[in-house]
């Protein structure tokens, strides 16, 4: 027997193995503390192991969560959730379409080359017209010619040099200009003066046509409305060939600020009519209106009935005057209005009153003179013209009628369906895993999910079947199912994949045709439906425990914010007041005070019928009164009711209640 161990024989690797050695029996050393270390480490291993294998179902937890939360997110747009507009409901999704057509037989433009169209979720199904006359353009202004990029202003304009500096303001605000500038360095100050919470809105730029010739060019960053310049006459401005009168005119206005104009859905305009942009109001019109009869007329039919006679050398200013010698028989004034590179002759009658044009010359025609209602915009980007339609402008083609149809986008309720397809296939494969077992044996196997057996994988298993499997109460019988509206489970026989088992798929035709045919129908199964008689009251929200009624949920409200006082029933509201068997049996005349208006009753005369009406006629503010299921009911909008001061006993024989709500 080995009484005592030379602990210089012990060593331990860095595994955690004890080896001995030198010792001086037959004793396997070696294996007898292996296995004791084995055994003791029996309790830790299964730690180690429950711990990971707890690990690993946290984790298969978080994912199987993700999942079911990405398969709740892509129901989110098609079951109606509530949202500013409807963004968030595809059922309510649109698409625009946008066409092109003229009645002279001329091509039109593409509507492409025309206008950009998008609706929003909140515009209505519908068609639209729409005639671009004029896009809105940007003010331009130019300098004189600058003959070098590098030289001080004053030299380059071939003034001396050094002569050109001071400042000048645009839109309010200070430029200054130094002696030294260049006209590069001019452009940077002006463009500088267009930053932060005093921006000029105009930026400038430098066009060179030639090595020795260059301009300066303001450009309004607005369309619409111009620009203003100011500075002392002759200084800087004039200098550089921009204003020689410190900018009330131009010397090189490059483009007039022009509004866009165009005509919408026909609106029509009956007490104003206005020509078309002719170039000069004092040239003759008949070298644009060529193809009216000469010397010609027309009848203007207003309060009474006018001849306009014309010529071929009649200007536009001159037709104008001609209609205003008639004014006192027709009502109707002439007025000729610059508008950007032209005038138009513009007829009103007084008092807004319509009148009508007769014309067999054919001059008001060749004119563009009609009453189709001009709608006016300083952008050429429009939101306020449709509700949720946002029109953008790129050119105008007078005469070209534009169609825009906003219909339902179908297209995306599809790709929103398949979208849920997908999603529940991810969750429905993450099942099948952790549900896996042998198809031979019917015992797990190492691809089975560590989730097997858990309460969160039968639970979301049995919530799935419950989607696909049941029906929706209060829809159709033909659409009452996602199978009808081909979501279909996929053939199990025809799946090779065990973890493809049991999921959708989309069959895109009968989904397609759903749609086409029965949109509503096929919103039902997802939608959750809100009525109201009264547009000011919306639905805020609905959760997935909101159970289908076949009665629906209706909830009364009478006015917002108001005040009421009911009377008791009673048997008929045309018995007279001091009847006890069918009225209220009130026993004395008098009057009381209602919000401070005094109310007179004859109990023996009166009914409640007629004291509603007296109520009624004494016009209190917000104060109305009627008789509801044979109850008189006073409701006051505006102020809390108050009834005092009575001389007889009606009031207290009504037994009125107070309602707020």
């Amino acid at each position: 027997m080995v009484s005592s161990v030379n602990l210089n024989n012990i060593s331990v690797d860095k595994t955690g193995r004890v080896t001995v050695s030198g010792a001086g029996s037959n004793i396997d050393w070696n294996g007898a503390l292996d296995q004791i270390m084995t055994a003791r480490r029996l309790p830790v291993d299964r730690i180690e192991t429950q711990v990971k294998t707890n690990t690993d179902k946290i984790t298969a937890i978080k994912d199987l969560r993700t999942l079911v939360g990405s398969l709740k997110d892509s129901l989110s747009t098609l079951r109606g959730a509530v949202s500013l507009g409807n963004v968030d409901n595809s059922f309510t999704s649109k698409q625009t379409f946008a066409s092109t057509s003229r009645t002279d037989g001329a091509t039109p433009s593409a509507a492409s080359n025309l206008i950009g169209v998008s609706a929003t979720n909140s515009a209505a199904v519908g068609s639209h017209t729409l005639d671009v006359l004029r896009v809105a353009k940007a003010h331009k202004v130019g300098s004189a010619a600058f003959t070098s990029l590098t030289s001080d202003l004053g030299t380059a304009l071939g003034l001396a040099a050094n002569s050109v500096s001071g400042s000048f303001t645009i839109n309010g605000t200070t430029v200054s200009v130094s002696s030294t500038d260049t006209i590069l360095d001019l452009r940077d100050r002006i463009n500088n003066a267009n930053t932060g919470t005093t921006a000029t809105g105009v930026s400038a730029s430098v066009v060179s046509v030639s090595s020795t010739e260059h301009y300066l060019v303001l450009t309004k960053d607005a369309t619409g409305t111009p620009m203003t310049l100011g500075g002392e006459v002759g200084s800087v401005l004039s200098k550089m060939g921009v204003s020689a009168d410190g900018g009330t005119t131009f010397s090189h206005e490059l483009q007039k600020a022009e509004t866009a104009r165009f005509k919408a859905d026909g609106l029509l305009d009956p007490d104003r009519f206005e020509s078309d942009l002719v170039l000069s109001s004092s040239t003759p019109m008949s070298t644009f209106a060529t193809a009216a009869t000469y010397p010609g007329s027309f009848d203007i039919n207003g309060s009474g009935t006018a001849t306009i006679n014309f010529t071929a050398s009649t200007t536009l200013s001159g037709l104008a005057a001609l209609i205003n010698l008639q004014t006192g028989t027709t009502a109707v004034s002439a007025s000729v209005v610059a508008d950007g590179s032209g005038s138009r002759l513009v007829l009103t009658r007084a008092g807004g009153a319509a009148f009508t044009l007769t014309d067999t010359s054919g001059l008001l025609g060749d004119l563009g003179v009609d009453n189709e209602q001009v709608i006016e915009r300083s952008s050429n980007t429009i939101s306020d013209l449709w509700a949720g339609v946002a029109l953008s402008l790129y050119g105008a083609e007078e005469n070209t009628n534009i169609k825009i149809n906003v219909d339902p986008n179908y297209a995306d309720v599809s790709a929103k369906v398949q979208a849920f397809v997908t999603a529940y296939n991810d969750v429905k494969k993450a099942l099948n895993k952790h549900q896996y077992l042998d198809p031979t044996t019917g015992q797990k196997t190492d691809a089975t999910g560590v989730l097997f057996g858990t309460r969160a994988v039968t639970d979301v298993a049995s919530q799935l079947s419950a989607i696909i499997g049941g029906g929706i109460g209060g829809v159709s019988s033909a659409f009452s199912t996602l199978a009808q509206i081909g979501v279909k489970l996929v053939d199990n026989n025809a799946v090779t994949d065990p973890m493809l088992k049991n999921t959708l798929q989309v069959d895109s035709t009968a989904l397609g045709d759903a749609l086409l045919k029965n949109p509503d129908d096929v919103r039902r199964l997802f939608n959750f439906d809100f009525s109201t008689s009264d547009s000011r009251f919306t639905l805020l929200n609905f959760t997935g425990t909101t159970a289908y009624s076949s009665s629906g949920y209706t909830l009364n409200v009478g006015n917002v914010g108001a005040a009421q006082k009911s009377s008791v029933a009673v048997t008929s509201a045309a018995a007279a007041l001091n009847d006890g068997v069918n009225s209220v049996g009130a026993t004395t005349s008098g009057s009381f005070q209602l919000n401070g208006t005094a109310i007179n009753y004859n109990v023996a005369t009166d009914t409640l019928t007629t004291l509603a009406a007296t109520i009624k006629a004494a016009g209190i503010t917000g104060v109305s009164a009627s008789v509801v299921s044979n109850k008189l009911q006073i409701t006051s909008t505006t102020n809390p009711i108050s009834i005092s001061g009575d001389t007889g006993d009606l009031v207290a024989a009504l037994g009125l209640t107070t309602d707020e709500y």
